[in-house]
């Protein structure tokens, strides 16, 4: 709380005064709603006039002794006092993600206002952890930069872990064999460079991803004769979409059940091929044929059912 006073009007403790749960709730969002706005207060822009706080919280705000014990509102008797405050249009509220945005009316105006020199912007910095708009910038700022360095050491750890190992061997392959297949000098950015350390931990050979480069190369080539491919980024998308059986699988690579179910069904085509030749000598002879076996129902039938 503050030090200063906040002004009510008269007729809010007339109509309220019975109320002790409504009457706690309405002094409580005045005396903690905004003298000096804006300020932001987890990314809501809060106005003066203003408090943002969830009903869990107001739930704890609102506890009570009685006969020595601790009570605490639910959230539905507080959800009934608020409902009450707007009803008489002492207050209005709008929902965002963080909370419930509670707005003091008074004298008719969607205004609010405090006596002279009672409460101060650092007044209410200082116990609500509020932030003017300068402050909210310097914040993101502050958490940008954590974020970075976050990100910087993160990388440095991977490069000290991958030195020295196969897995740099391996992004050395990858990288020489991107060089030879561009051919257009070996500066490589960062940015390519994350993509080769990404192709690379995948569980995939260094000597199959070679190959998967040159088909896709290749390939490229057959629809843009002429160019070439400038960054590996291009390479890092074709290769994922390889690892995940996508399209592009070689036949060799299938495996030996796709390959045994293909050899079924030719042959059952080539039976049935057969089959209808067949048929169609009976037919011009007049004469009914067998189903064959292979359709699995057996009986005379006209080749033409």
């Amino acid at each position: 709380m503050t030090n200063g006073s906040v002004f009510v009007e008269q007729k809010v403790v007339e109509r309220i005064w019975c109320e002790p749960l409504t009457l706690r709730l309405y002094l409580l969002i005045a005396a903690r709603a905004v003298e000096k706005g804006p300020v932001w207060k987890n990314e809501v822009k809060v106005e003066s006039g203003q408090y943002l706080r969830s009903y869990s919280l107001l739930t704890e705000d609102l506890f009570y002794v009685a006969n020595g014990n601790i009570k605490v509102p639910s959230s539905g008797t507080i959800k009934r006092s608020i409902d009450r405050l707007v009803n008489l249009k002492f207050i209005k509220t709008e929902e965002t993600k963080y909370g419930t945005l509670f707005t003091i009316l008074q004298d008719e105006r969607d205004e609010f206002f405090f006596r002279e020199n009672d409460r101060t912007a650092s007044n209410q910095l200082e116990e609500y952890g509020e932030t003017t708009a300068a402050e909210q910038e310097e914040l993101k700022k502050d958490r940008k930069e954590k974020k970075e360095k976050e990100i910087k050491d993160q990388e440095s750890m991977e490069d000290s872990l991958e030195l020295n190992s196969p897995l740099q061997d391996k992004i050395q392959e990858v990288t020489n064999a991107f060089l030879k297949l561009r051919q257009s000098g070996s500066s490589i950015s960062q940015k390519q460079i994350r993509g080769i350390k990404r192709v690379c931990h995948l569980d995939v050979e260094s000597s199959e991803l070679i190959v998967w480069m040159k088909e896709i190369l290749d390939q490229y080539h057959q629809k843009n004769p002429g160019k070439k491919i400038h960054s590996f980024l291009y390479f890092e998308k074709a290769i994922l979409t390889r690892s995940r059986g996508k399209v592009g699988v070689p036949e060799e690579t299938r495996s030996s059940a796709n390959r045994d179910q293909l050899d079924k069904s030719d042959e059952f085509l080539k039976k049935l091929e057969k089959w209808k030749q067949e048929g169609e000598k009976h037919l011009a002879s007049k004469k009914s044929m067998a189903r064959p076996l292979f359709l699995g129902i057996a009986g005379p039938v006209s080749p033409q059912g």
